[in-house]
């Protein structure tokens, strides 16, 4: 646990045996963690002092210290352990969530990170801004809310309700292509050879046969084990960009979990990548 700032009224002043006033600046005392007192031997003059005045410059502080003459500043927030910001611009990456599940003394994380989008209203057919197409994109046309997929294969039919299914193998490609789909197909927006591609989900609900509107719901989790902060990155590579700042050494605690925020979709300014700072523990 670090060291705590100090805060007074004035700097600590003290006379030593031969009648000298000295002023020990509150930026130079500390509160180690409890049950320690104040703590005065930041200070540069304290490698000068004579033992004997270093024992009364001590009693002094942790006196003043526990008087409540001198008292605990606002701790010093965790540094950051790395950001985390969403491959696909726009605003469904601020369904990307990320978790530390455990923390180890070896230095090393289990982390899951996990992608929820859910696109309400989308038409099959016809045009408009719900049409399936518009708001995924296909592969040459980037949508409105890009996110894991794009249409390959324009829908042909108003798709049933369904249970999640993941992406399955075709050709060396991973494809979304049931049957209520028609002749329908999704595609994974990111490279569809990479095995991070068939864990995709996707899922139907919602359907209006009056309107010819459904829900289209995809995931993506991933639960890494034993990570380090050289080794995160690449883990989770397909969705996110996980970025180390230099000299961070110190992982997030067990436990912590974030959301990444701030992701907007095109309109009259380029779209904008979600993210958010994973801090230490």
């Amino acid at each position: 646990m670090a060291n705590t700032p100090c805060l007074g009224g004035a700097p600590v002043s003290f006379l030593d045996s031969n009648g000298i006033q000295y002023a020990i600046p509150l930026a130079w005392i500390v509160f180690p963690p409890a049950p320690a007192l104040a703590d005065p031997t930041s200070w540069p003059g304290w490698s000068g002092s004579a033992a004997a005045q270093k024992s009364n410059i001590t009693n002094w502080v942790g006196t003043l210290g526990t008087e409540g003459l001198l008292a605990l500043g606002a701790a010093p927030p965790n540094p950051p352990a790395f950001t985390v910001t969403a491959v696909t611009p726009g605003s469904t990456g601020n369904d990307i969530s990320l978790t530390v599940n455990a923390v180890y003394t070896n230095n090393t994380m289990d982390v899951t990170v996990t992608v929820l989008q859910t696109y309400p209203g989308l038409t099959w057919t016809g045009t408009g801004p719900n049409l399936i197409q518009t708001v995924l994109g296909i592969a040459t046309v980037t949508g409105t809310q890009p996110g894991l997929a794009v249409v390959g294969n324009n829908l042909t039919a108003l798709p049933d309700p369904s249970a999640p299914a993941s992406f399955s193998l075709s050709g060396g490609s991973y494809e979304f292509a049931p049957s209520t789909f028609g002749a329908g197909s999704l595609l994974p927006s990111n490279d569809p050879t990479n095995s991070d591609a068939g864990t995709i989900t996707a899922a139907v609900s919602a359907v209006d046969s009056t309107a010819e509107t459904f829900t289209l719901t995809l995931g993506w989790t991933k639960k890494g084990q034993g990570l380090t902060l050289s080794s995160i990155a690449a883990e989770f590579a397909y969705v996110v960009t996980i970025t180390v700042p230099a000299g961070s050494t110190a992982l997030p605690a067990a436990g912590t979990a974030i959301y990444l925020a701030g992701g907007t979709d095109a309109d009259s300014l380029p779209a904008t990548a979600a993210t958010a700072t994973v801090i230490s523990g």
